[in-house]
Order: structure tokens, then C-alpha cells, then sequence
């Protein structure tokens, strides 16, 4: 991240599978907000440079789905929404329709440009 400096990283299944016992200070970086999911099984993080004063969107944050994380930024008159989703190859349909109604309601809001990235854990598109 110091050779690149990017102003938004996304990483998905921040949490090792054998490891769960980490502390959320050991995941911060210095000159950037992190913004992590509550209650994480695999764990999904945005970091935004401090500069970009992003918050978290809390609302989307407390959805029933619980891999993904959500904040906001203003980009000039420009409002935006980044998400990043966790989705488990082993999801059950309940969870994968909670993933659904998610995507639906981020993607309603009144915002001018959405990015969401992630892992969907979906093999056959391409």
C-alpha cells in the first residue's frame, strides 16, 4: 500500500479459517479508515484514505446479511457508495436471498455512483 498509495483497498476473508481470536487494532493502517463488518464469521474491510472523509453507512451495515460492509463519500458534488460483499461458497438459499434484498436496497438509494466489489463465490460466471 505505500508503493501504490491508493485511496480505497477492499479485501474480503480478512479473518484466517483457523484463526478467530484478532483484535480489530491489528487490522488498522495508519492514514486510512477502516471500515470492518460487525460480528465477522470470514471478515470483509474497506480502507479509505483519511483525506477522503468517508462514514459508515450505517443502516446498510446492520442488514441481516452480515459479510459486507458499507460506507460513503462525497466526490465533489458527487455522492458515492462503496460495499464490500463475503459471500461463502457453502451459503444456504436463505442467505443467498438475504445477499439479494441487500444488493436490491444499496442499489435503490439516491446515491450517484455505487461501487460494490467482493468475493460471490459464484465459479460459473465469468
Amino acid at each position: 500500500m505505500q508503493e501504490i498509495n491508493p485511496h480505497i483497498v477492499a479485501i474480503t476473508e480478512i479473518i484466517p479459517k483457523r484463526l478467530q481470536n484478532i483484535e480489530v487494532a491489528e487490522f488498522s493502517i495508519s492514514g486510512y479508515t477502516m471500515f470492518m463488518n460487525n460480528a465477522p464469521s470470514r471478515g470483509v474491510a474497506i480502507y479509505v484514505k483519511n483525506e477522503v472523509n468517508a462514514v459508515e453507512c450505517e443502516d446498510l451495515n446492520k442488514h441481516a446479511f452480515k459479510e459486507a460492509v458499507w460506507c460513503t463519500f462525497k466526490a465533489g458534488i458527487e455522492s458515492v457508495l462503496l460495499g464490500c460483499i463475503y459471500k461463502s461458497p457453502s451459503s444456504t438459499d436463505d442467505n443467498i436471498e438475504l445477499l439479494n434484498n441487500l444488493l436490491r436496497e444499496a442499489t435503490s438509494r439516491n446515491f450517484d455512483k455505487v461501487c460494490i466489489f467482493g468475493d460471490f463465490n459464484y465459479p460459473s460466471v465469468c
